[in-house]
């Protein structure tokens, strides 16, 4: 599909959380050409935008030399794909920032990151600030509806050649489903138990060691993958990119309303290889969604304002220093000049 930010519009049920309907060939060639008319939209958008025929906020320091086009995974020409994997064993390579007392087991400039999103999970999820937060932690982003049709397997990102992320677990024999909550109230869901659940043993990142989470203590062990095709395929809301109008909405049908048995594209992701933020896929999975984003802020201008646009938001040892959301809304606006594309 050209630019598929997440599969068919048909799946609009599963957002809504009731019974998943299984779109036919037809369903998928329509949704394509929606979701690409929508996406071209979006980019034209972008264009203007930055010419300055579109409002002024701030576009003025991003102009068309500057502006920077962040391309799907699957579409990257080999050399960048060697480039971006080479950057974050270098990451890897450097020593930490974040003192011991703010996050033991943090060890390596990579760390940093994962230790900044364990320290703030509860205050940048479900907030408003959860969308401008990991918007510095994504690059390029990773098409998840070609994901969800083609299935995990099946994908380039995990097929352990040079320019993957390294292939899927080994495989552990079957195991009892994944429980996800419970004990805080809201019924717990059932995750179907995946492919892999061992080490990574081939590709670039076979021998990469976790140092942290879930906690800042540390907890060293070798990358480990699940592969949950089953969730990467259920949970598609495409239609969150034209129905909503508010962040909450927006928010809600992307990460999945608690105590629906909905998990949204942003968990059912994280969990369709493990869930770990120490993983080496987490920069581009969130940049899924933040495509999503970027299509829905340039849909929807000017950003509703449902939340308090002047508070900060805090990046850690990981980044700058704090920004404000106003500054972060945009992608050609404040510190950023980029835009989507699939080729």
């Amino acid at each position: 599909m050209h630019l598929n930010l997440l599969t068919s519009l048909a799946t609009l049920a599963a957002v809504l959380g009731t019974p998943l309907h299984v779109a036919s060939d037809d369903d998928d060639g329509a949704a394509a050409a929606q979701l690409a008319s929508i996406a071209q939209t979006a980019f034209n958008s972008t264009i203007e935008h930055v010419k300055g025929t579109i409002g002024n906020h701030g576009a003025a320091a991003c102009d068309l030399s500057k502006l920077r086009v962040r391309r799907e995974w699957n579409n990257l020409p080999r050399t960048e794909k060697r480039a971006y994997i080479k950057a974050v064993q270098c990451l890897q390579s450097k020593p930490a920032k974040t003192p011991a007392s703010a996050a033991p087991g943090a060890k390596t400039r990579f760390d940093d990151f994962v230790a900044t999103h364990i320290n703030q999970t509860l205050t940048i999820h479900y907030t408003g600030n959860f969308l401008s937060w990991h918007r510095y932690y994504t690059w390029y982003y990773w098409d998840w509806g070609l994901t969800a049709l083609t299935g995990l397997e099946n994908s380039a990102i995990f097929d352990g050649s040079d320019t993957s992320l390294s292939g899927n677990g080994a495989y552990q024999g079957q195991r009892p489903d994944y429980v996800l909550g419970g004990s805080t109230g809201l019924p717990p869901l059932y995750l179907p138990a995946g492919t892999g659940g061992g080490c990574a043993t081939s590709g670039p990142f076979k021998d990469m060691k976790v140092n942290l989470a879930p906690s800042l203590w540390t907890c060293l062990a070798v990358l480990s993958r699940v592969g949950a095709p089953a969730l990467t395929s259920r949970t598609t809301p495409a239609a969150s990119v034209v129905i909503s109008t508010t962040i909450d909405d927006f928010q809600m049908e992307m990460k999945g309303i608690p105590g629906s048995g909905v998990l949204g594209v942003h968990g059912a992701g994280h969990h369709g290889f493990g869930g770990n933020s120490g993983n080496d896929l987490f920069s581009l999975h969130p940049a899924a969604a933040k495509t999503i984003a970027g299509t829905n802020t340039l849909l929807n201008n000017p950003v509703s304002q449902n939340t308090t646009l002047d508070d900060y938001i805090d990046f850690g040892y990981a980044a700058e220093p704090p920004r404000r959301i106003r500054d972060l809304l945009g992608t050609v606006e404040g510190p950023f000049c980029y835009t989507y594309a699939d080729s």
